[in-house]
């Protein structure tokens, strides 16, 4: 019997792998348009307070949640299955795992992207406020040291021992990669890692302020236009039998914008 493998408490199967929420739920990995190629060579730097407790930097290329999420999806996972800061990876492996076809060009180009990942670098911290959080360190690392090739299709990649403490000491969640490639748009993919936010909530469904939508988008749209690519998202989700049904709506005291989200029961079909 194949032995299970445990990370921060959580059975990992398939291709899950427990993500760090400054990483799925804010910017890093955003949805980016026609031009995301070009958009990719380009860096970035800014900081951002994801929730009350917790503030994050980022400084490296811009990252596309599409193209890049898979792809350091896959690495962290491997990790926590392989228990070690030295990961060995078979890319052709990993490319039919992300979703791409086994070629040398596409191996040339899977490792020219983990290798920029050397320099994406990111900061987290608590807030202080109390004793217990005072405790927690700050997180300052890049998303990989280093990738060697080993062979044709065998290459390893270094981690850091902080990354580690990026997901055993803040928040985090359980991710499946294969659920998320059913997803072939953009907005539906910046949706559903947000709603796995939101897995603790035991209700049949759950509110969700746009403003927490609107972290995967830079500057350049505006609420309008983000709010019709949510629409499109939703409408994959409720497509892909992921989501029941949604419902656009306001806050009682504050009128925000929300989206009541309908979830699908475990073990039952959209009807």
């Amino acid at each position: 019997m194949k032995q299970k493998i445990k990370t921060k408490g959580l059975y990992l199967n398939g291709h899950e792998a427990v993500m760090p929420s400054s990483l799925t739920q804010s910017k890093i990995f955003s949805v980016m348009g026609k031009n995301n190629l070009k958009l990719r060579q380009q860096k970035t730097k800014y900081t951002e307070v994801r929730t009350k407790n917790e503030a994050h930097t980022y400084t490296g290329y811009k990252l596309d949640i599409k193209y890049d999420y898979p792809i350091y999806h896959y690495l962290l996972r491997e990790k926590q299955l392989q228990g070690s800061t030295l990961v060995t990876i078979d890319f052709n492996l990993m490319l039919d795992a992300i979703g791409k076809q086994i070629r040398p060009e596409n191996r040339k180009a899977l490792y020219n992207r983990i290798k920029q990942f050397k320099y994406c670098e990111i900061s987290v911290t608590k807030y202080a406020g109390n004793e217990e959080k005072d405790k927690l360190p700050l997180v300052d690392t890049s998303f990989i040291l280093e990738i060697r090739k080993i062979s044709e299709f065998v290459y390893t990649v270094l981690f850091s021992k902080e990354v580690d403490e990026l997901v055993n000491d803040f928040d985090t969640q359980k991710i499946d990669l294969v659920e998320f490639k059913k997803l072939k748009k953009r907005p539906s993919m910046a949706i559903y890692l947000q709603i796995k936010s939101y897995g603790y909530i035991r209700s049949h469904s759950i509110n969700i302020l746009f403003d927490k939508f609107k972290v995967h988008y830079d500057e350049s749209r505006t609420n309008r236009q983000i709010r019709q690519d949510l629409l499109i998202g939703f409408n994959e989700l409720k497509e892909k039998g992921m989501i029941k049904e949604f419902e656009e709506g306001r806050t009682k005291e504050t009128k925000e914008k929300t989206f009541k989200i309908i979830k699908i029961k475990k073990n039952s079909k959209a009807e």
